[in-house]
């Protein structure tokens, strides 16, 4: 047994806590965040409103504009599954706007869809609305993620939490502040989240900063579309490549139907995924080894 020297480097457990207690204490609160942050944590909030914000005026748009029952669901569905289907050009778009000009492109076009609902005549002049309603969500909300961990301060870990309490807190209030202002008129919730969209709007272009470094342009694969179209039941199962959260595992129900009813080739579907992933995974081994 021989012992232990005196000026070993090995740190012991007083001198492993202490820097711990040291990291932990330096750690920015969750609350202390760049207004920037703020401002797009707001903006998402008012933006997943629209999700439940018809909810508790479908009876009155049923009654009031003689509507089928068809119909006003489809005020529902247009908004989803355009949503859905945007989600997969969001990063295309972006990678060429801009994080800045993407998010107000986004806020821009619920401000403009929201106000026109308002005003419409006819609930498939809603519809339709409600569908360009969607792609601006689209734009706005698979842009926000990226946008808030970018501006917050404390690592991503903070930004994430407060990306995902916005979005919680909206789903929550968005049907109670439909049912409010709905008790006045079917059309002020419409107008209620376009003026709160347009707060937002206004916030983001004067608090966020201009991104100073050139992000790279994503390109447009064609197969990413395919996948969508013939029902690629593998994008949301293989463990292997993942697609970020609000891509595949919000458009795995939409891409199911079609394969579900028996209108694509499941065989078609499933090389056009794996020929999707094998182009994934052989970009990330060239970027390792360069």
């Amino acid at each position: 047994m021989f012992p232990t020297p005196p000026n070993s480097n090995k740190p012991n457990s007083t001198e492993l806590s202490d820097t711990e207690a040291q990291k932990k204490g330096n750690r920015p609160s969750i609350f202390h965040q760049p207004s920037a942050v703020w401002a797009i944590s707001f903006a998402c909030m008012v933006s997943f409103m629209g999700i439940g914000l018809v909810d508790p005026i479908l009876p009155a748009i049923s009654r009031e504009l003689n509507s089928t029952p068809s119909q006003t669901m489809l005020l529902f569905t247009s908004y989803l599954l355009v949503t859905s289907a945007a989600m997969f050009f969001a990063g295309f778009i972006s990678s060429r706007l801009g994080v800045k000009r993407t998010l107000t492109v986004g806020l821009a076009l619920i401000v403009l869809s929201a106000t026109l609902a308002g005003t419409a005549g006819s609930v498939d002049a809603i519809i339709g609305f409600r569908a360009g309603w969607g792609l601006g969500n689209a734009l706005f909300i698979s842009t926000a993620l990226a946008a808030i961990v970018g501006a917050a301060s404390g690592g991503s870990g903070q930004a994430i939490i407060l990306y995902e309490a916005a979005l919680g807190v909206d789903l929550a209030v968005g049907p109670l502040v439909g049912g409010a202002l709905g008790s006045i008129s079917w059309r002020m919730p419409f107008f209620g989240t376009a003026a709160l969209m347009t707060i937002g709007l206004a916030a983001i272009i004067a608090l966020l900063p201009k991104p100073t470094n050139t992000a790279t342009k994503a390109s447009l694969w064609v197969g990413s579309c395919t996948c969508f179209h013939l029902g690629a039941r593998g994008a949301a199962l293989d463990p292997q490549v993942r697609a970020p959260p609000g891509t595949f595992d919000q458009l795995c129900h939409v891409c199911r139907v079609p394969h579900h009813y028996g209108n694509w080739s499941p065989q078609l579907a499933d090389t056009c995924w794996h020929s999707r992933r094998g182009r994934i995974v052989s970009r990330r081994s060239q970027h390792c080894t360069h």
